[in-house]
Parts: C-alpha cells; structure tokens; sequence
C-alpha cells in the first residue's frame, strides 16, 4: 500500500493529538491536591464555627464520601 497524503497527515495528526493528550495529563497530575482526614475536620470545624459566630442554623448538611457514600446527615 502506498501512503497518500491523507494518511501522512492523518498519522502526524494522530501522533500530535496524543503528545498534547500526554502533555495535559503530566500538567493535571503534576496539579493535584492531598490532604488528610485530620485537614477535613478541621475545615468543617472552622466552617461549624463561621456559621454558629454568624447565627447561622442550616436545614441540612449533607457530606459524600468516596464513591458517593453520605457520610453525614
């Protein structure tokens, strides 16, 4: 088989779209937040503290968990 000229370019194409792909990936990756349990609780105490100084009763709080479990009621 003799490669046209669309096959060249849609090869060159193809190789361009997976380095922008990769490049994108090792950008995310490089992004990505951790933090802890002990980092959470002291969020949500913080956030308990703001909305209490504030006179703030909320009608529900709702948490998820990983995978979507409620965690809280």
């Amino acid at each position: 088989m003799v490669p046209t000229l669309e096959n060249v370019f849609s090869l060159f194409g193809g190789v361009a779209a997976s380095y922008e792909l990769a490049r994108l990936l090792r950008r995310l990756q490089r992004a990505s937040v951790t933090f802890s349990w002990q980092d959470v609780e002291r969020w949500v105490d913080a956030m308990y503290n703001r909305l209490q100084q504030a006179g703030v009763t909320p009608d529900m709080i709702v948490g998820l968990g990983r995978g979507g479990a409620v965690v809280a009621g």
